[in-house]
């Protein structure tokens, strides 16, 4: 991967097992971050990368705010919070609204219909109205 010309990747759950692999795998190959967690404090600073929150995936504002600038979205499946429908939805709308052009969405273990997965997925869909593709 060039260290040149890379858009600007926004990682979410970066304070987490997952996510803060995710990133640090991106950092390591030279591609600009921004990293969001819903405690600002716990969330690493790696080569490359801006530090932004707090950002939890139930605040609007807070996600747009975390995601401006951003290109693409790896968007960590969240903890469960008997929200994380809604929560999940709340992200890409803020993504969407800041003009991200591509998310990916990193889902559960042994997702089924019944965790969200399906209707995350349905959220990412193209619009006539989303830059999604």
């Amino acid at each position: 991967m060039s260290d040149k010309n890379h858009a600007t990747v926004a990682v979410t759950g970066v304070t987490g097992a997952l996510g803060s692999r995710i990133a640090a795998r991106l950092a390591g190959h030279g591609v600009p971050q921004l990293l969001g967690g819903r405690s600002p404090d716990r969330v690493p600073e790696l080569p490359g990368a801006r530090r932004r929150g707090p950002a939890a995936y139930a605040d609007a504002a807070d996600m747009r705010r975390a995601l401006d600038g951003a290109s693409t979205l790896i968007l960590v499946s969240g903890h469960r919070t008997g929200r994380r429908l809604e929560e999940h939805a709340t992200a890409v709308e803020a993504a969407i609204a800041v003009g991200v052009g591509r998310v990916l969405y990193v889902s559960l273990v042994s997702a089924t219909q019944c965790s969200g997965r399906a209707s995350t997925r349905r959220r990412l869909r193209p619009s006539p109205t989303s830059n999604l593709s």
